[in-house]
């Protein structure tokens, strides 16, 4: 009879024992369990700020979001950047979109300005800037007229010539050009 008492108590120790191990370390550090509160979104989108000095509740960049009431941030649906190419550090001014027709071909035209350049894209897949005018009058927006193949554009600040863009070929020439010196002369090139 002693030798079974002597296994079942051997058998309660090794089950206190196992239980002990099992959570004696969550019983040890239950009174360490902190609750950390929400993180707070609500500073929002912050354009002013050096993106390096912005608070931790604010974003340089909150493309597709919006904060909740209660300064949570989700997800908005229906914004993308079609070109995610970073052309210049100023706001872009003015957009344009074209089309052109070869006749056998439709082209397309993306134009933008932003501060003293202006640039366009006419392809749809992987569509880059491509400056092709710099040195107009700063953050200027630009007016703009589509004549067959042609875009004609001018600049709200009218100090610098006004332009036109052929889709088709792709080039920027001056609408207006100077022929003859002596008597000031002025010929515009219009398409026919």
């Amino acid at each position: 009879m002693f030798h079974q008492k002597a296994w079942v108590d051997r058998n309660n120790i090794l089950w206190i024992y196992i239980v002990i191990l099992m959570f004696g370390g969550t019983i040890a550090n239950a009174q360490g369990i902190v609750e950390i509160p929400p993180i707070d979104f609500g500073g929002g989108l912050n354009l002013r700020s050096s993106p390096n000095l912005i608070a931790d509740n604010e974003s340089p960049d909150m493309l597709n979001m919006i904060n909740t009431l209660d300064g949570a941030s989700i997800k908005r649906n229906g914004s993308k950047r079609y070109i995610s190419q970073a052309v210049s550090s100023f706001p872009v001014t003015s957009l344009f979109r074209a089309y052109g027709s070869t006749g056998t071909d439709v082209r397309k035209a993306l134009i933008m300005t932003s501060a003293d350049s202006i640039y366009f894209s006419s392809k749809d897949i992987s569509p880059q800037f491509i400056k092709i005018s710099s040195g107009s009058q700063r953050n200027q927006t630009y007016s703009y007229a589509q004549m067959g193949n042609r875009i004609i554009l001018t600049g709200n600040g009218l100090t610098d010539p006004i332009r036109q863009f052929d889709v088709v070929t792709a080039s920027m020439t001056d609408l207006l050009v100077k022929t003859d010196s002596s008597s000031n002369t002025i010929t515009a090139i219009l398409p026919i």
